[in-house]
């Protein structure tokens, strides 16, 4: 009765574990449909200071208007940095984690090392908000954040 009692809680426990797996690669296809469009910044802060605010004209650092990424090709990104150079690579995105993670191609923006990695704070329909896993020695080696629209 016993065996019985474990076999039945094994078989349970594992038809559990298979939805929830089905439930993760679903949730993957939404956060992929999410961000899966060309995004330019709306708002961007360096070290938690807005530098710069595309519905004001008076901001600090006016290159973020040339900052682009284009994530509307699957898995393939197109990354237009603030100094107007354009890379491209492949993305991919880690839901349990929030993490955006970019491999350039051959040339890579510079001081990235081939690859650059997010946070991604906040997606919704409109709305994508990343904040740089390391600093970036074009902005004065700071940590930049990110407050993207769609394009």
């Amino acid at each position: 009765m016993r065996l019985l009692l474990f076999t039945f809680f094994s078989f349970s426990f594992a038809f559990q574990s298979c939805d929830k797996l089905k439930l993760s690669k679903k949730t993957d296809s939404d956060l992929l449909d999410k961000v899966s469009f060309i995004w330019k910044v709306n708002i961007a802060k360096e070290d938690g200071y807005t530098v710069y605010d595309e519905n004001t004209s008076q901001y600090i650092k006016g290159y973020y208007s040339t900052f682009l990424i284009d994530l509307s090709s699957p898995p393939k990104v197109k990354l237009t940095d603030i100094d107007g150079l354009t890379f491209e690579g492949l993305f991919s995105l880690d839901e349990n984690s929030k993490q955006l993670l970019i491999q350039f191609n051959n040339e890579a923006p510079y001081g990235t090392n081939g690859k650059i990695s997010y946070s991604m704070e906040l997606i919704d329909d409109d709305n994508l908000v990343l904040i740089r896993n390391s600093t970036n020695p074009k902005t004065g080696v700071t940590i930049t954040t990110y407050n993207l629209v769609k394009k």
